[in-house]
């Protein structure tokens, strides 16, 4: 065996295990990190996806790029949501075709083959692996946008074929046993507690755009899309006037009905480097997720442990994986959400909060993930 071949996201895409354990991977040997496969066609009528198309298409004849340590990344060109055994035959032709030169020249044979991604089953085999894992993330056959019927399927075919599965949440762990023989190993997510840390002493510059903003600030970072109560989080926004609300990421659905408050503010994707100078001027983070969605029942936001790393405390909705986590208040109406953000001040100090996830640390968890992949 020699070198690793991963399935999941976008190299820039905001980080998430499914980078945090390639990462580390990268250190190990060489590694060649395949960019989303297609979980849905692509709607023409977007900009962003006829983007990914285009940027596509131009990498069909390039060679791997480099990243770090020994980390290549390939955006390979395939027929997305493939079906028929025509377009699966057709996507695993074009998938050795475009990897070939790269598996050479990075000498990797027989690797271990990781899939962050429900609908790799088709592919994992063409490079003889020495082991294949899958980390599962989502929820993913309840995932608005895509198509329960293909994806299920697809991920079933994946769970039969691997030696190895996790799962990031016990809600998960438990549906994915339901639907295979193979053990589901619970592997909740670290924390990058080195970067995020530096916030607890506070004393990081702050960012232009937050240096306006009022205090006492409530703080959310992340993808800002169908997961989140926009019923709720407007009421709470409108009920905590003396209070500024900051959402950090890219949006994937409609926030103008929270736009008409002057007191939130939506600041966009903003470097990961300095996201920990951000939460140092939060007096509360938050997690306004949807409590009774099925998709939402089975996450573990991975921001949650950001936040506490960051000695910032969290009020979050009622959301399973969180409800025992220290540091982390569970409001179930928005009398509570209210009440819980009006007393953040009355939190543990912020050394005690960061301290409370820094035995969760992504190194300690890659270590402990090594450990059981290798038998010990």
């Amino acid at each position: 065996m020699s070198g690793f071949v991963v399935f999941t996201k976008d190299w820039n895409d905001i980080p998430t295990s499914g980078m945090h354990i390639p990462w580390r991977l990268g250190k190990i040997d060489n590694l060649l990190w395949i960019s989303s496969i297609g979980t849905r066609k692509p709607a023409l009528s977007s900009g962003r996806d006829m983007g990914r198309i285009f940027k596509r298409l131009k990498s069909i004849f390039s060679k791997a790029n480099h990243k770090k340590d020994k980390i290549w990344v390939k955006v390979p060109v395939l027929l997305p949501k493939a079906s028929s055994k025509l377009e699966i035959t057709i996507n695993r032709w074009l998938l050795k075709w475009q990897l070939k030169g790269d598996l050479k020249r990075l000498r990797i044979s027989n690797p271990e083959v990781w899939s962050f991604v429900p609908n790799s089953g088709d592919y994992i085999d063409i490079f003889d692996p020495s082991k294949k894992v899958y980390y599962c993330v989502d929820d993913w056959g309840e995932m608005k946008g895509l198509d329960k019927d293909w994806i299920q399927p697809k991920e079933d075919d994946l769970l039969s074929k691997c030696d190895w599965i996790f799962a990031t949440s016990k809600y998960l762990q438990s549906k994915l046993q339901k639907r295979t023989s193979n053990t589901i190993n619970y592997a909740p997510h670290g924390v990058d507690f080195e970067h995020f840390s530096k916030a607890v002493d506070r004393n990081l510059p702050i960012p232009t755009q937050a240096q306006s903003l009022r205090r006492p600030l409530v703080g959310f970072i992340g993808t800002l899309d169908h997961r989140i109560d926009l019923e709720l989080l407007s009421n709470i926004i409108k009920a905590l006037t003396d209070f500024d609300f900051v959402f950090i990421g890219p949006e994937r659905v409609d926030f103008s009905s929270l736009k008409q408050f002057s007191n939130a503010h939506f600041l966009g994707l903003q470097p990961y480097s300095i996201l920990p100078d951000f939460c140092q001027a939060f007096e509360c983070a938050i997690i306004p997720y949807k409590a009774n969605d099925i998709y939402n029942q089975s996450i573990n936001p991975i921001k949650v442990k950001e936040f506490l790393a960051a000695g910032v405390p969290v009020i979050a909705s009622g959301l399973p994986e969180l409800s025992k986590m220290p540091h982390v208040t569970i409001a179930g109406s928005l009398e509570q959400w209210i009440k819980s953000i009006s007393n953040t001040q009355d939190s543990c100090d912020r050394h005690t909060i960061s301290s409370s996830v820094q035995a969760d640390s992504w190194d300690k968890r890659f270590l402990e993930i090594r450990s059981t992949l290798e038998g010990r």
